[in-house]
This record gives C-alpha cells, structure tokens and sequence, in this order.
C-alpha cells in the first residue's frame, strides 16, 4: 500500500517560523484532514513554504486523529504526526534549506531552591505513564507533568511520595511504548488549594545507571512523543463549559479520550472509550468519587486528547452517561451534607468490623477503582480494618483513603 501523503502550506514567514518552533522542531506537526487515518500509520508530509518557493518533505507516524465529528466540540479534524528525524536534527535540516530560522524567546527558567542547581535542566511538558517501585510499597501507576535530563514532575497518585524516598521509575516512551527504569529520589511536594500534595518533584539520580547518554536520548523522545500526542488537543476554560456538558459531549463525538482537568496545582483526568467511562482519577480517588469531585470544579482549564495511555482502568467500563448520573448524585448528597452543617469526618479504628450497608449488592457498585472493590468484596464477610490493611496489598493510607470513599457513598459502614 502507497504511503499516503499530506500538505501544510504556509503563505508567510512568520506563520512558518512559529508552526516551526511551537511543534516542528519538538519532533511533531499537526495536519488538518478529514481524510481516514489510523493510528501508527505511516504518512509523507509536504510542507510547502509559498512565501519563498520552497518545499520540505518529512516522514512520520500518526499518534492521535481527530475526527470530524469533533468539530461540534471546538476542535480541528486532523491528524499529529510524530516526526521521524530526531528533534536534535530537525533544526539542522531546515536551516540547511532556509538558511537560520529565528527562535522563541525562552521561558524564564523557574527559580531554583538552594542547593538544587540541576533544576536549571530544559524541561519540557509532556504527559506519559510511569510505574513507580519502592521498597516499602507496591508498585503503582503515575502520569508525568514534565521531564528533563535531570528530573521530573508527576502527578500524586495512589501511595504517599515524601520528601527524601527513593523510587524507581519505569517511563513510557508513548511512541514506540519502550520503557526506561531510572533511579531517582523525591526532593519537592507541589500542594494544590485542598492542602494535600498534588505533585512531586523526582531528580534522577546521577550516579546509578542509566548512564546519562541513554537518559538523554530517551528523554528527547518521551518529550518529542509526548508533544507530537498532544498536538490539535481541545482545551479550554472550566468556567466557560460546564464539564458535565464537555464530557457529554465528547463521549459523543469521540471513540476515544482522556480529558485532563486542572486547577492549579490539582491535577484529574477522565479516560472514556466508545460512550463508556474506563478511569476516573483525581489525587488518590478513583472512579465514581474522582468524578464527582471533578464534576464540582469550577475553575480552571481542561485539554482533550483523543486518545487513552495504556494501562489505564483497572475495573469494568460503565456506560459514561450513567457514570455522571452516578457521580452527580454523589455530589448533590455531599452538597446537602455541607448545607445542613455537617463535616466529612470519618473516626477509622483499626479494630472497627466493615460491613455492607444493608440491602447493598455489590454488583450494583460501579465506577469504583481495585481498592475500593477488593474492600466491598471483604466487607460482604465483615472485617475489622486491621485485617483489611493485612490482607489488601497496598499501603495503610491509601486502604483508608478508599474506605472513605466507600463511606462517603453510604456503601459501607463501621460498626
């Protein structure tokens, strides 16, 4: 089968050179199409500069289509192309055509704290899983904020990261899905405006191997991947839409998504496929409580990507527009509560038996994440805490994390 080709015309030079150094020369350009196109497809692109006469031809892989029934949801039909030259030497190829291209003025570098000298390192945005191991806990999934040669930023996820524990990380590479374990200790805490820690900050340890060549190159094609993932995303305000709507309407209008919410420091996502919700995570909630509390944010700004990492879910995919019937009446009984004066305060003693609440049937309870439901399954025989935390292989915090969900819910209760 024949390769199949694209065309992006640039009638001057100043669109040119900030398409260039916007996206391609981090290694991505998105091509707007209502042709078909698969993901992983392979695709010649023709950028025509008109201004000058000249002409470019660049290979690459489709990573992310958006399709024309996204147009009712803001966004652009097209495809994000992952560019087959390295983003060290796009650079070079252009200039050697063009002559020297002009670049962006950089962002000033964040203030670095006293000692921290290596925070200088080039970061760059880029939204890629990563597993974390450590001694004393099970491994679990995070998504990275941003990466450098030296570090990187990931959102909180389901066990406590302080300050001075040392971790591995094993990241993606979106691409071509390889992965790199890297050594690394937590040396920052980034607190959201609920007071609990919404990121950390990881530096790489120097000393262990990889060695800092192989680093390099892989950080280069995480943070080139995750660019080229993110091209022709539909972002926006929270205030302007409201995410009930958003999520109602791009369920529709896409196979496939994630949904990124952020305010501030907090950092969410929803993932859905084919009209049905796979993962719902905010901090360490998962599943119908995630949702509800993201379904109350009225601030902040939202990006939509068409496609979902790997390894996200972990339970049974609930039909999307159920899953926000189910957490829009989450949300109006905890509005209820706070109306009528009362707190959501939970005395967990480690000696307290765990019960179904009666009439509840644990088939019926959707949505959950696989702490919340290995739970519900030891609650239906009745279990003290203490047994509970011996029994569920995650650490004690998120064990009681995921039990006051299920009691905010009415799902369980102490006795």
């Amino acid at each position: 089968m024949a390769t199949k080709r694209l065309r992006f015309d640039f009638a001057t030079e100043e669109t040119f050179v900030t398409e260039f150094n916007d996206n391609i020369s981090k290694g991505g350009v998105f091509v707007e199409t209502t042709d078909d196109f698969e993901i992983r497809e392979r695709v010649t692109v023709e950028l025509r500069l008109l201004y000058c006469r000249k002409q470019i031809t660049l290979g690459g892989e489709v990573v992310h289509v958006i399709p024309p029934e996204m147009v009712k949801a803001g966004a652009k039909p097209g495809v994000a192309l992952h560019l087959d030259a390295a983003a060290s030497d796009l650079r070079q190829k252009f200039e050697s055509v063009l002559g020297p291209i002009a670049e962006n003025a950089p962002p000033k570098p964040a203030k670095c704290e006293e000692g921290d000298d290596r925070r200088s390192s080039k970061r760059a945005a880029a939204r890629v899983t990563a597993k974390v191991s450590a001694d004393d806990m099970s491994d679990f999934v995070v998504h990275t904020r941003d990466i450098s040669e030296t570090g990187v930023a990931v959102s909180a996820g389901s066990k406590d990261l302080e300050v001075g524990k040392k971790v591995e990380l094993e990241i993606n590479e979106p691409v071509s899905g390889k992965a790199l374990p890297i050594r690394g200790e937590v040396v920052r805490e980034m607190v959201g405006d609920d007071g609990e820690v919404a990121a950390v900050g990881i530096q790489f340890d120097a000393n262990e191997p990889p060695t800092d060549g192989e680093v390099a190159d892989f950080i280069d094609k995480v943070a080139k991947g995750g660019h080229s993932r993110s091209l022709g995303a539909v972002s926006g305000e929270i205030t302007r839409r409201g995410i009930r709507e958003t999520l109602d309407l791009l369920g529709g209008a896409a196979p496939q998504g994630t949904l990124i919410l952020r305010r501030g420091q907090r950092e969410g996502f929803v993932a859905m496929l084919q009209g049905y919700l796979l993962a719902a995570v905010n901090g360490k909630r998962t599943g119908i409580p995630a949702l509800a509390e993201l379904l109350s944010w009225r601030s902040g700004d939202y990006r939509f990507e068409t496609h979902v990492s790997d390894g996200v879910g972990g339970h049974a995919p609930v039909p999307l527009r159920e899953a926000i019937s189910q957490a829009t009446e989450l949300l109006e009984r905890a509005t209820a509560r706070q109306r009528q004066g009362e707190k959501r305060a939970f005395h967990i003693h480690s000696e307290a038996v765990v019960q179904l609440e009666p009439g509840a049937q644990v088939q019926s309870f959707s949505g959950l994440g696989k702490t919340e439901r290995a739970l519900l399954d030891l609650a239906t025989v009745g279990m003290t805490v203490a047994k509970m935390q011996s029994v569920i292989p995650e650490d004690d915090a998120a064990i009681r994390s995921a039990l006051e969900n299920l009691l905010e819910q009415g799902y369980v209760t102490l006795d």
